[in-house]
């Protein structure tokens, strides 16, 4: 009797454990779906969340040459005012060494001009702008390159 009875309890706990067997898979599902959500929201947010470009200013500039063809004058047609130092002047893809603004001041802005002293004329001329407003190289920093081809 002894034996019958243990294994009626036997079969029992059988019972109740095979009922049990359905909850690893359900637990399973959730811990995957949740990895999915957690992957997919991680790979968005590297994707979506890049810092705004920075305001590239806008320019035109028309050029002219001195009749011994020793200065170049870059005039600001129209566009934004840039500051001396947040820009440089590029004569064939190479810096000048020194342009100043023709007012004397510290901003070329509309209807004024830069003075650039040339040993020969440039078929290109290019302003590349570096915006840190350092004093640094023309071509520091991030930069956009306006030309104009002689």
């Amino acid at each position: 009797m002894r034996a019958a009875m243990s294994i009626k309890k036997f079969k029992d706990e059988l019972r109740r454990m095979d009922t049990c067997s359905g909850v690893s898979e359900v637990i399973g599902t959730v811990l995957l779906i949740t990895l999915v959500v957690t992957a997919v929201g991680l790979v968005a947010t590297i994707l979506f969340s890049q810092n705004t470009p920075a305001e590239v200013p806008s320019l035109s500039f028309m050029t002219g040459v001195n009749s011994s063809k020793t200065t170049l004058y870059l005039y600001h047609n129209s566009g934004d005012p840039l500051g001396l130092g947040s820009f440089g002047v590029l004569l064939d893809g190479i810096p000048a060494s020194s342009f100043t603004v023709a007012s004397g001041g510290t901003e070329w802005s509309l209807g004024t001009a830069l003075i650039v002293p040339i040993t020969i004329v440039p078929k290109n001329v290019q302003i590349a702008y570096n915006g840190t407003g350092s004093t640094g190289g023309c071509c520091s920093g991030k930069r956009r390159r306006i030309s104009l081809v002689l």
